[in-house]
């Protein structure tokens, strides 16, 4: 049976597969038949259906933690914001967390990962994410942006938007070290990024078993099909879309 008891926060950088988690963790923990859908990018960035349990959205908001409430008991939030644990611990007393950790190794997936997911796939809504893009190609090319990139513009705009991540250790350094209190150990659960695509000696995934234990869950045939669909992607997004990340 699910522990329907908390609620959950998934605490994640850009570009490593948060929303996915949240969507496996919702459909743990409501016990739905949710199934992840992926763009031609493998992201799965639309909003799911665990947006109706919190109210305001505060993904990429430092307050989020001293400001934001669930509005209905099992809720599930995402976050780019790291655990505030003094925070948390004042205001939430039936919360777990789930924190994707990375390594140096990862970011230029990750950087890659948010170009194109934060970038092109959203050339038409004008992203700010597009728009530093852009800004980008200017720069490197000496002129405006067209109609599309080719694939060595895009290799080059991800370089230089690694230089800049590189640069900013402070962004991201807490999921690479993971400071977390002794009282909370109990309560967070650390998935490193490429533990998600990892698969023991029966062909079960890690994490989806990681997450069924946590969330005190079984693990569904849809659960696995979404796990399936992303690490497929995954392969697939680096073959047609980022060749130069190594798997």
């Amino acid at each position: 049976m699910t522990d329907h008891q908390y609620s959950y926060f998934v605490s994640f950088f850009a570009g490593t597969g948060g929303r996915f988690i949240s969507g496996i963790v919702w459909s743990m923990i409501r016990q739905t038949e949710y199934i992840t859908t992926f763009s031609k990018h493998n992201s799965s960035h639309s909003y799911g259906e665990w947006c109706r349990s919190w109210g305001g959205d505060y993904t990429g908001k430092h307050d989020i933690y001293s400001k934001f409430n669930f509005l209905e008991s099992a809720g599930l939030k995402h976050t780019h914001i790291y655990p505030k644990f003094g925070q948390i611990r004042n205001r939430f007393s039936n919360v777990k967390i789930i924190i994707i950790s990375f390594e140096i190794s990862d970011i230029p997936e990750l950087v890659t990962n948010g170009v194109h997911k934060n970038g092109f796939e959203r050339i038409e809504d004008g992203s700010r994410e597009l728009n530093a893009i852009k800004d980008i190609y200017k720069e490197l090319y000496g002129k405006e942006f067209g109609t599309s990139f080719t694939l060595t513009e895009i290799e080059a705009i991800c370089e230089y938007r690694q230089k800049f991540f590189e640069s900013n250790g402070l962004l991201h350094a807490r999921f690479i070290r993971l400071p977390i209190p002794d009282d909370f150990l109990d309560k967070t659960l650390v998935i490193p990024y490429k533990k998600i695509f990892e698969q023991n000696e029966s062909g079960e995934y890690t994490t989806l078993n990681q997450l069924a234990e946590f969330t005190g869950s079984q693990v569904t045939d849809n659960h696995k099909k979404s796990f399936q669909s992303y690490v497929e992607g995954r392969k697939n997004f680096i073959k047609n879309y980022s060749p130069w990340i190594s798997l």
